[in-house]
């Protein structure tokens, strides 16, 4: 009787054991599966995350045109309005359009002698080496190697590529700062970016599809390689989580086919991927809102013009006036002067090329982060000491950090001109229906 009454306890006791460790069992079960499921839902992110740039979200059109709009509306309606366009069908007239093809341009005489940069890799990095070649080898060489050709246009080329009736206008030519021809076998994207110049993008062969940010949403985008004004972002895989900021931004998107050109707004944050044979040159000019385009200062409507009848300026000769805040500052705080926070915010605010700039809670932010970088010992007083042994890591950031100030106050000028062209547009709108009336 002991022994069964022995028996039947320690059955009991066995079956509570079991029971405790199922319980335990599918806590820890569940715990980890929890976990587990959290783990992939963090690595999930939003919505996007780890996918091409701009691929979860719809993307709004660019404007098309049919044809070159004149210099004074062109400015009014894209260039000062910060906006782009695509101009349909517009190259294919060009010389370039027409002839260039891979062996017409390797067998030129002058192509043999030409020497050009060549980059490696289709998808870009630019802390790669380029390389240098005649244009000749590079067309021998290119469909059968990752590598893509960007260079100035040669000289004996020029001839065939017409400039932008929308840029043929005196007030306009003097302000050209350079000229690139592209070159590829398809299959290249480039990095995410802007330009510190306005661009209009002129596709003779293959396909092109570009992806563009709005530079209003500039506090989103982070350009990280403050030297190149790029972003380090996987195109293809982007990290929402290290660049949370592209989730609140709207995505513009154009396609170009072989004959379209396109103009780029200065500083648009863009990303471009070239399909097929690509071949495209593009005409860059320093952006300047101080130009008043009108039929009166343009001169001849009817102008016609070739890359070889303009001079290409170097960016700071093209006629701009050029005064940096920045430099000036860290010059005075390197000869012994000093900064509070307060001192730096007024001192940017009255820069003699910054007094008429609207103030904003943005610019003080960016005043935060100039003196941020630069008050290494964080007690609120910029000083030499502070600077004299990080000038050399911190100079790109804080000129970076100054010019967007800077880019907010030509966006703003570039708002008051175009009032001024529109304006103009319209009186002429208006005496063009007196005369038809009379």
């Amino acid at each position: 009787m002991i022994k069964m009454l022995l028996l039947h306890t320690a059955i009991i006791n066995i079956s509570l054991i079991c029971i405790f460790i199922s319980i335990f069992t599918c806590e820890c079960c569940s715990q980890e599966s929890h976990e587990q499921t959290g783990s992939k839902n963090d690595l999930a992110g939003p919505a996007g995350h780890l996918k091409p740039l701009g691929s979860a979200k719809d993307k709004l059109p660019i404007d098309v045109v049919h044809q070159y709009l004149s210099p004074i509306d062109f400015f009014a309606n894209y260039v000062y309005a910060s906006k782009p366009v695509v101009f349909k069908g517009v190259a294919k007239t060009a010389n370039a359009f027409q002839y260039w093809t891979d062996n017409y341009l390797a067998d030129l005489p002058d192509s043999l002698s030409t020497i050009v940069d060549v980059e490696y890799n289709k998808k870009e990095n630019r802390l790669d080496p380029s390389m240098d070649m005649s244009l000749t080898e590079f067309f021998n060489r290119y469909k059968n190697e990752d590598i893509y050709l960007v260079t100035d246009v040669p000289t004996h080329l020029r001839k065939d590529v017409p400039v932008p009736k929308s840029l043929i206008c005196q007030e306009v030519l003097k302000k050209l700062v350079a000229t690139v021809m592209w070159i590829s076998n398809g299959g290249t994207k480039s990095v995410l970016h802007n330009d510190d110049v306005d661009n209009i993008n002129c596709l003779y062969s293959g396909k092109k599809e570009i992806i563009f940010i709005d530079y209003k949403y500039r506090e989103n985008v982070t350009l990280d390689k403050f030297l190149g004004g790029y972003s380090s972002v996987d195109i293809d895989e982007v990290d929402l989580l290290k660049y949370p900021g592209l989730t609140q931004v709207e995505f513009h998107y154009a396609e170009m086919s072989a004959g379209d050109c396109i103009f780029i707004p200065y500083k648009w944050f863009h990303q471009v991927n070239s399909y097929h044979r690509n071949l495209a040159v593009n005409l860059w000019w320093a952006h300047d809102a101080k130009m008043l385009p009108t039929p009166t200062n343009c001169g001849s409507p009817d102008l016609e013009m070739s890359l070889a009848d303009v001079t290409l300026k170097d960016e700071l000769e093209a006629d701009i006036e050029i005064q940096d805040p920045a430099s000036d500052m860290i010059s005075l705080v390197m000869a012994g002067g000093q900064f509070s926070l307060s001192n730096l915010t007024e001192y940017f605010k009255t820069y003699p090329s910054l007094t008429s700039l609207t103030w904003t809670d943005e610019c003080d932010r960016i005043i935060e982060n100039i003196f941020r970088l630069m008050d290494n010992n964080n007690d609120g007083v910029l000083v030499k000491e502070d600077i004299i042994d990080q000038i050399e890591t911190i100079e790109d950031k804080v000129e970076f950090n100054s010019n967007v100030i800077q880019d907010i106050l030509l966006m703003e000028n570039g708002q008051k001109l175009r009032e001024e062209l529109l304006q103009y547009l319209e009186k002429e709108k208006i005496d063009q229906t007196k005369k038809e009336e009379l």
